[in-house]
């Protein structure tokens, strides 16, 4: 799906805050709850997520959505690890037919899936919502144009069932964009090192919490670990190169990688 690739649209006025990374007032969850994301507002304000960069999840979007120049329009969108659902509204006010959000219900504070939807309804969006695992879930296979794979690989035990999911979910011509903590151990070989509290990792593993999904790291790959997991599963993995997008050159976050993931011909 060649037209996948076409320049971006352009953003309808009245969603135009949504994307942009300046907002009126950062304010408390207006449920009181915990919040992950830094959630922009219809009115201005933005909520007070869980990372002190308020432009987070904004400078990620436009790092690979936005850099690859993604036409949203008419696509059906996968958002996998979806959350409080950012990435999910990103997509449909940019014009996606169909967006599908997928959590595990277990996470961390229990916010899945009742931020997303009070999010939507501030938006006026109606994604479909999904809670469990991705990699089991009654999902149809071949059916995403655009798969959202952003802070998940590393929380999961199994990487290798993930990209097999991932290669049987995608569409013909459609991408794979991903965000994964990555190792600072420097290795020619493909190698993941094991996230743990016993002993100092790049990311500790948080092993009170490895009973709840998405809260505890377990495997942090190096770049060649990540392209030779997609060659087995018959995807082609591409890095922005130079590391330079806005999102890398953030404070703190510099042992993030990002990558698109492309089916091979």
């Amino acid at each position: 799906m060649d037209s996948t690739m076409a320049t971006a649209t352009a953003t309808p006025p009245a969603t135009k805050r949504f994307f942009t990374d300046d907002f009126r007032n950062l304010v408390s969850p207006p449920n009181g709850g915990y919040w992950f994301h830094n959630m922009p507002l219809p009115d201005g304000d933005r909520i007070a997520g869980a990372n002190p960069d308020r432009a987070r999840e904004q400078k990620l979007w436009r790092s690979t959505v936005d850099a690859l120049g993604l036409d949203l329009r008419g696509k059906r969108v996968l958002d996998i690890g979806a959350n409080d659902g950012i990435f999910t509204i990103a997509s449909l006010l940019r014009g996606a037919d169909h967006v599908t959000a997928i959590n595990p219900g277990d996470m961390y504070m229990g916010t899945y899936p009742h931020n997303l939807k009070m999010a939507c309804e501030w938006w006026d969006v109606q994604p479909e919502v999904m809670t469990g695992d991705f990699v089991t879930a009654p999902l149809p296979n071949g059916s995403y144009d655009i798969i959202l794979f952003y802070g998940v690989l590393y929380h999961l035990k199994n990487v290798f069932a993930a990209f097999q999911k991932l290669r049987d979910l995608l569409a013909p011509g459609g991408v794979v964009l991903m965000e994964t903590q990555v190792t600072t151990v420097v290795h020619p070989r493909p190698i993941f090192e094991l996230a743990s509290d016993l002993m100092p990792t790049t990311v500790p593993q948080f092993k009170a919490l490895v009973g709840s999904c998405g809260s505890s790291n377990f495997l942090m790959p190096n770049d060649a670990a990540l392209m030779c997991l997609a060659d087995t599963y018959g995807l082609q993995l591409e890095f922005p190169n130079p590391r330079t997008n806005e999102y890398e050159q953030s404070p703190g976050l510099s042992t993030r990688r990002i990558g698109f993931l492309r089916a091979k011909s």
